[in-house]
């Protein structure tokens, strides 16, 4: 009798297990297959554009009569005669699913591994960059990298300048410049347009977290090989940085290295403890998000957890102080430190915006660029034909922007 009664759960548990396990596959067969067709379910939400946003070119001819923020960037932008370069451009590729596809491993033209040192950045590069589409092997985005022996990338010859001051670039892909020549980035445009010796500490898919466990390792050997001369050291924020820094699914979906390479910061009896990695979260709570970020129907969807509140706001704040804490502590020629937030307008939504109110509350020195839309204002010439990453037009705004804001007063 009991025998037949444990045959019967072992075989029910069994059916069980099986139809989970035949549903998971048929599940991951079905975002695969919509995955690989781009077809995605994310809806669009409305962007409520404010008094003083920026998205249109009447926007611009609008504001620039005013002596506000936007009159002042509406100047700048006015300047650049956008209107007329964004109305005759080169056509683009109607290949949209090559756009929308994701990137495979970025890789030397020569086959030459890219090996970062202890800070981040990779040294003595002088090469073709290639990076192709995950699923068609079709090139994507194509640039000539050239690297000092600390990993900076160049940013032309400032030798015989008279103005004897740096400036220090840090950031993610968006400072590096994926996808675009040396003298495409918007740290090369600056000093092109300064005359400043500028300096690109940018490395691709990092994050403030980063930044801030490489500052507390290296301290003062991190800015080194480079003149004493009065330092500001700007930090360029991109909305996606809060997801970096937390650890989200859609985040370790689209860099599952950073599951194992990006570190885990956290409040604990109010100091930031830094862990290795996300995969040394002692909770479990990362590795069920990472777990998460497999299940492809999750991106179909667009599904994406743990949402943004106020405390992951004042965590990343909190964050942005430390560095500039560390980079002034052990660089006593750093005299000022500003957070840039790059123009992507109604890209990031509230969080954002709330990050910006946050440091503008803690009396750190920003320079806000967010009320500027450039995916409507260059759209479609605001990104690379094949990538999302921003494009040479929209890294000369950025660089106009900024180059303004560096202007001896």
């Amino acid at each position: 009798m009991l025998r037949g009664k444990a045959k019967n759960i072992l075989l029910n548990t069994g059916l069980v297990v099986f139809s989970l396990w035949f549903s998971f596959i048929v599940i991951q067969a079905i975002g695969y297959y919509c995955l690989k067709n781009q077809y995605f379910m994310k809806y669009a939400t409305a962007q409520p554009k404010l008094a003083g946003d920026i998205w249109t070119f009447d926007d611009i001819k609008k504001f620039s009569s005013t002596q506000t923020r936007a009159g002042e960037i509406s100047r700048v932008l006015l300047s650049l005669d956008l209107e007329k370069k964004v109305k005759s451009p080169r056509p683009l590729s109607k290949d949209s699913k090559l756009m929308m596809e994701p990137n495979d491993f970025t890789k030397t033209l020569s086959g030459r591994p890219l090996v970062p040192l202890k800070n981040g950045l990779i040294p003595n590069l002088d090469e073709t960059i290639v990076v192709k589409g995950k699923f068609s092997g079709k090139v994507k985005a194509s640039s000539h990298v050239t690297t000092d022996s600390i990993g900076r990338r160049l940013t032309g010859n400032t030798s015989g300048s008279e103005k004897k001051k740096n400036i220090v670039f840090l950031g993610c892909s968006f400072t590096y410049g994926f996808g675009v020549n040396n003298e495409d980035t918007y740290p090369y445009k600056v000093r092109e347009k300064t005359g400043l010796n500028v300096y690109n500490y940018g490395i691709s898919g990092t994050s403030p977290s980063l930044t801030l466990k490489i500052l507390r390792y290296l301290k003062g050997d991190y800015l080194k090989d480079m003149s004493k001369e009065d330092t500001t050291v700007i930090y360029t924020l991109i909305p996606d940085h809060i997801n970096r820094m937390i650890g989200t699914v859609l985040q370790f979906r689209h860099m599952p290295g950073s599951f194992e390479t990006a570190p885990y910061i956290f409040l604990k009896d109010n100091e930031l403890e830094i862990l290795n990695s996300f995969a040394d979260d002692r909770t479990y709570g990362k590795h069920i998000l990472k777990f998460l970020s497999r299940i492809h129907l999750m991106k179909v969807f667009w599904v994406d957890i743990p949402r943004i509140g106020q405390e992951e706001i004042d965590l990343m704040a909190r964050i942005l102080q430390e560095i500039e804490k560390e980079v002034k502590t052990h660089n006593p020629h750093v005299k000022s430190f500003k957070v840039a937030f790059y123009p992507l307008g109604g890209v990031g939504e509230k969080s954002y915006q709330a990050l910006r109110d946050e440091l503008v509350k803690r009396k750190m020195d920003v320079l806000d660029y967010s009320m500027i839309n450039t995916n409507s204002l260059l759209k479609p010439y605001n990104v690379l034909e094949f990538d999302s990453h921003p494009s040479p037009l929209a890294y000369d705004v950025y660089s106009s922007l900024l180059a303004n804001d560096l202007k001896e007063r």
